[in-house]
């Protein structure tokens, strides 16, 4: 069952895929149907599957380091994870210049994929003292892969969706959850 702690995650760390799956998206639009929903259908599943895999691998290291003798720092790391994360999206997204124009190819894919799950890596070590977190990165796959492909139909109908404005708000995602990190380990007696 996917709370609403795993959703608020899931989506925060499912729209960096979402938006490469959308510039994938309006990339080549004179392809044929076809072509466009198996690159589609690719898409998706590939950007849900290195979510999932990466916040599995990422808890699977949290867990080793909770457990050592500095895992009464633990919580500040996860919420310096998140707010890095956060402030580093919104910074990246105020720079100006030219955007980039992508092409397509599965080896640019598999890097992007790579490069959009590190963050689902570094958040899972928040995860890594839950029992059965390959339940959670199941379901954060499955969340990045739905907002993969809502993405990707949106390209469909329209290539005016400003992508800026979805990493701001993904950046703001990860800031809010790296306050309520902190917030939280402040009542429970830290600082």
């Amino acid at each position: 069952m996917i709370t609403l702690d795993i959703l608020i995650l899931g989506l925060a760390l499912g729209i960096d895929s979402a938006v490469a799956t959308f510039a994938f998206g309006v990339l080549h639009s004179e392809n044929t149907a076809y072509e466009k929903w198996g690159r589609g259908f690719y898409l998706f599943t590939l950007f849900g599957l290195f979510q999932g895999f990466m916040l599995w691998i990422g808890s699977r290291g949290g867990f080793h380091f909770t457990f050592s003798n500095y895992g009464h720092l633990f919580q500040l790391l996860i919420a310096g994870i998140f707010l890095v994360i956060g402030a580093k999206i919104i910074l990246d997204t105020l720079k100006s210049g030219e955007p980039k124009n992508l092409q397509w190819s599965i080896l640019q894919s598999l890097l992007i994929a790579v490069a959009t799950s590190l963050d689902a890596l570094a958040a899972g070590i928040s995860l890594g003292t839950m029992p059965e977190t390959h339940y959670v990165a199941f379901e954060i796959g499955l969340i990045t892969a739905f907002l993969c492909f809502i993405f990707y139909v949106i390209a469909e109908f329209t290539n005016k969706i400003p992508e800026t404005w979805l990493q701001r708000f993904s950046g703001l995602i990860f800031i809010i959850l790296g306050v309520k990190v902190i917030l939280d380990y402040m009542k429970l007696g830290g600082l």
